[in-house]
Order: structure tokens, then C-alpha cells, then sequence
């Protein structure tokens, strides 16, 4: 759908789209990656393995470092690229330590509308040759992004006006997608309710968004919802009634979403501890995501750097929305024409989380624990393959099941863990005559996660939907 809007916007020229570079949240996992390199191939447009290889050997006799050309970009490492103008035009003298041999260090804060992104760049000057930008670290975490808050501050409005009117059904707007769909069932509501329900749903959403905008440059801001979003099904006797109106206060907003302003921090740190390196190494905060307008989140992110001015924190709101895009395309030039002299650093890259199954608990024997194969700030590409044997007692009957986890973390226990998420599970055939198994992994340019079992390929199959998980 995204290639053949851009053929339409471009169709009055001759255009032959084939290849494309893809941004994505830093957190995002072996199954996220394979779908969008799945639905590049799908759409015709080439992954470039072979030239990939190509502008990586001349790139890497030129400079004599290893640099990335794989198509999957980091969207931190892409507005790295894009904001080392805007550090020159505010800094210059920033430019002059480069030039002296000296290196910068940006943590890249990206709190966008689904994901939080963080990021520590180093970035280096090599003589004429150009600049390199080194990612020390990423860590990310794919649940506290704009969306989410918006779904607290709604939920916070619905509460409130359940209390004004004891018979709105707030769990029609805040139900998990599961629980709703149930209901739609056993209920047998029409086509017409289905989509009413849906429609209100948004009006709420778009209400609590536009409210966080207001409140990001505001005090307080006025709430007004009509009776046909709080009465859904049952618009009985409802005429002698008044809308629903409040106001909120940003103070009252900033406690509301004081666990993800918390989380942020958590992130941030997790970065630097990955990066490992000190606090007071960091020369500038750039903010690419709309969040960051926030005054709360963009407070908290500078107090933990206490040795950070004013004019080292970037936030230009206009450019929130281009500088990843903008970035890309930098990332891009090089492919064909050498005229960009900003590369991506490719020793540096880490994994921002490890892989691995769970195992009983040798302390308790019965609960599970988190069993790492691939630990977290792995390098990769990985120049060998990750071994894992499994033997006959890992084996019910002639198959081995694994359940696949990524944990951002260091913590094994999956109690109250909430760095660890389920990816999917393998069901392994095993022959009767030779019952074990070695699973191999190895990580590509793009991170894409490639697995054997006893040298043959296998999928992991992702997990179903959760019943709990949030209906943005």
C-alpha cells in the first residue's frame, strides 16, 4: 500500500521504485524485522543482500572501519544523520573538538506515538574521509509511546464521567479488543453498533489527545463530551441531561502519567549502563519524538544529565515529524553516489535485548526462569553461529517445544518482570533414532534472527493475541 501511494503522488513522472531503506523502533524484534523484510519482498522491492556486500567493501577500503549497509535503520540512528547540521548551525564549536579529534556523545531521545526509542551515539571525525556515528547503545521499550498515554488520560475521563453518569458503559470504550469482540458475539450486536462503538471509541481517544496537546502549553484545558459518545446503546430519556464537561489541570495530567515519566527514566539509564559510559560524557539530548513536548517527560530527561545547558538540549518541534525521513534518505546516499560523508559505524551495533527459552528454576524446581542464549548488547552481525544443545530429557515424545522470549533486562525471574515479552514458540520434530538437538543462531546486517535445528531452518510462530494487551 505504501509503494503504491508513492508511485500515485509520483505518477505524473517516470519512477521505478525498487529499492527502500526502513526505519524502525529501536526495541523491535526478530519477527518484526522478518515481516517488514517479508512485506518488502512481497511489494518488489530488493533487500540488496548482494549490494549491501558491495558499498560495505568499498566503504570499509575507504575508511577501514566496518560500516552498515543493511536496509533496517534504527530511527534514532536516523536522526543522528539528519540533526549533525542542526548541531553545527547551534554549536559550532561542538564541530571545531570534532575536527581537533575529539568525539561527541548524543543520547538520541525518541518518545514517539507507539514506541520509546533511547539511544547513545558516538560520533567521530575522520580527517577529509567524513564523519562516523557510532551506536554505543540502544535500549527501547515498545509500550509507553504517545498512544499509551493517551489511553491513561482517557481512561482517567472515563472513570470520571462513569461517576457523573452511574449507567454509561465505560467498559464498551476501554475494553481489550478480545473482551469487546466476545460481547459483540454474545450480545449479537448489528453491524450498526459495532461501528457506532467503534466511532465513539475514537471521538474518546481524539478527546484525550487533543487534552495532552493543550496541556503541553497550557495550565489547564476544558473537556466537553457530547451524550451520544456517553450513552451508546441506551439514548432513552436522555434529553433532561448535560454533557459531560471537566477541566484538567497539567498537574493533575503529569500525576496521571507519572509510571510512564518513570519508565523513561528507566530506559534512559538502561542505555547509558549498555553504552557503558558515564553520565557526564553526554554532549547533547536530541528529542525526535512529539512527546517530548511534554514539559514533564522533557524535564525528566534533562535532570538526569544535570552537566547539560540549555542550548545541548534539542527539541525543535517543527522537525519532529522529518527528522527520521530526513535522516534515511542522508543514510541512503552513499548506495550509489559518494557525495554523503556521514557513515553508520557497524562494530557498534548491539542488540538492545538478548534472546532465550524458559527453564525450570534449579532453586525451586518447579517455577521458570529466563534461560539466555543470546545476551543482551551482542554485536552483530555475529561473525560465528550461537549454540544451543538440547538432549532426550529436553524431549516430550519425538518433539522439542520452546517458548521464545526477548528480555531487555537483567533480571531472570519473570515474576513482576516487565523487560521480558513472549515472541512466539518452535515445535521441533525429533527423530526416535538420534533424540537431540542443536539449535544454531546468528543475527544479520538488517537484525533479522536466523535459527537451524540440527542444521535444517526453522520459524518461530508468533504468540496470539493477548486477551490483557491494549486496544490503541
Amino acid at each position: 500500500m505504501l509503494k503504491k501511494n508513492i508511485l500515485r503522488y509520483l505518477s505524473k513522472k517516470y519512477y521505478h521504485i525498487k529499492h527502500a531503506i526502513i526505519t524502525v523502533p529501536t526495541n523491535f524484534f526478530h519477527l518484526q524485522i522478518e515481516g517488514i523484510l517479508d512485506a518488502c519482498k512481497a511489494s518488489g522491492l530488493d533487500i540488496e543482500e548482494e549490494e549491501v556486500i558491495k558499498i560495505e567493501k568499498r566503504a570499509n577500503e575507504k575508511l577501514g572501519r566496518e560500516i552498515n549497509g543493511g536496509i533496517i535503520l534504527d530511527e534514532p540512528s536516523a536522526a543522528a544523520l539528519y540533526f549533525l547540521d542542526a548541531i553545527k548551525g547551534i554549536k559550532p564549536d561542538a564541530f571545531d573538538r570534532l575536527k581537533k579529534g575529539n568525539n561527541l556523545h548524543m543520547l538520541i531521545y525518541d518518545h514517539g506515538g507507539g514506541t520509546l526509542d533511547v539511544s547513545v551515539i558516538k560520533v567521530e571525525n575522520i580527517e577529509d574521509k567524513g564523519f562516523l556515528i557510532n551506536v554505543l547503545a540502544n535500549k527501547g521499550n515498545n509500550k509507553i509511546g504517545g498512544d499509551s498515554i493517551d489511553l491513561v488520560l482517557m481512561n482517567d475521563l472515563l472513570k470520571k464521567c462513569k461517576l457523573q453518569y452511574p449507567k454509561f458503559e465505560k467498559d464498551l470504550i476501554s475494553s481489550t479488543y478480545n473482551k469487546l469482540l466476545m460481547k459483540r458475539y454474545k450480545e449479537e450486536w448489528s453491524a450498526e453498533i459495532w461501528s457506532n462503538i467503534l466511532r465513539v471509541r475514537g471521538n474518546w481517544k481524539k478527546i484525550a489527545e487533543q487534552a495532552k496537546e493543550d496541556l503541553s502549553t497550557k495550565d489547564n484545558t476544558s473537556i466537553n463530551v457530547d451524550l451520544s459518545d456517553i450513552f451508546i446503546l441506551d439514548k432513552k430519556n436522555i434529553d433532561h441531561l448535560k454533557d459531560f464537561n471537566i477541566t484538567i489541570s497539567r498537574s493533575t495530567f503529569e500525576d496521571l502519567i507519572g509510571e510512564i515519566i518513570k519508565e523513561s527514566e528507566y530506559v534512559i539509564k538502561g542505555a547509558i549502563e549498555l553504552a557503558n559510559i558515564s553520565y557526564d560524557k553526554i554532549d547533547f539530548i536530541i528529542h525526535t519524538g512529539r512527546s517530548s513536548i511534554i514539559p514533564a517527560i522533557k524535564n525528566r530527561v534533562t535532570t538526569i544529565f544535570p552537566h547539560i545547558s540549555e542550548n545541548q538540549v534539542i527539541l525543535h518541534e517543527e522537525r519532529l515529524k522529518i527528522c527520521v525521513a530526513k535522516g534515511a534518505v542522508m543514510y541512503a546516499l552513499p548506495r550509489n553516489k559518494n557525495k554523503n560523508k556521514v557513515f553508520i559505524v557497524d562494530e557498534g551495533k548491539k542488540l538492545p535485548h538478548s534472546y532465550g527459552i524458559d527453564k525450570p528454576d534449579e532453586d525451586t524446581g518447579t517455577s521458570l526462569v529466563y534461560d539466555e542464549i543470546i545476551k543482551i548488547g551482542t554485536k552483530y552481525p555475529t561473525d560465528n553461529p550461537i549454540t544451543k544443545h538440547f538432549n532426550k530429557d529436553d524431549i516430550e515424545g519425538n518433539k522439542l517445544r520452546l517458548n521464545f522470549y526477548q528480555n531487555s533486562g537483567k533480571h531472570k525471574s519473570f515474576e513482576n518482570n516487565r523487560d521480558i515479552n513472549k515472541i512466539g514458540d518452535v515445535s521441533i520434530p525429533i527423530s526416535e533414532d538420534k533424540p537431540e538437538c542443536v539449535l544454531k543462531f546468528e543475527i544479520n546486517k538488517n537484525r533479522k534472527l536466523a535459527i537451524t535445528a540440527n542444521d535444517k531452518e526453522i520459524k518461530i510462530r508468533p504468540p496470539k493475541l493477548d486477551e490483557n494487551e491494549e486496544w490503541m
